[in-house]
């Protein structure tokens, strides 16, 4: 199990960004990439969104209800891959699945 929030995926852009467009592949992205690295260890959420440019990088959703307004969630099941079986869920999902 792992837990997803806002805050943990900005925390860790810069990390991501740089493994999805290393330097010798993408060298146009690594304007990007110093922004975020820029930002330091426990940035701003939003100014992540601002900097991407889109909020892709920051964003959370419960794979059970469908919010995705920054809510926490749990990733459980296999690690997250393309043919994975993989579930983020929110606390009050969690919840309901409980008192099944």
């Amino acid at each position: 199990m792992l837990l997803i929030t806002r805050q943990i995926l900005a925390n860790e852009a810069a990390k991501r960004w740089g493994k999805q467009y290393p330097p010798d592949r993408w060298p146009d992205k690594q304007y990007v990439l110093r922004q975020l690295t820029e930002l330091g260890g426990n940035c701003d959420a939003d100014e992540v969104d601002k900097i991407i440019g889109n909020g892709s990088w920051t964003t959370t959703e419960c794979h059970e209800c469908g919010n995705d307004e920054g809510v926490d969630v749990v990733q459980v099941g296999q690690q997250l891959d393309y043919e994975s079986s993989t579930a983020n869920v929110c606390k009050s999902c969690l919840r309901k699945a409980l008192n099944l």
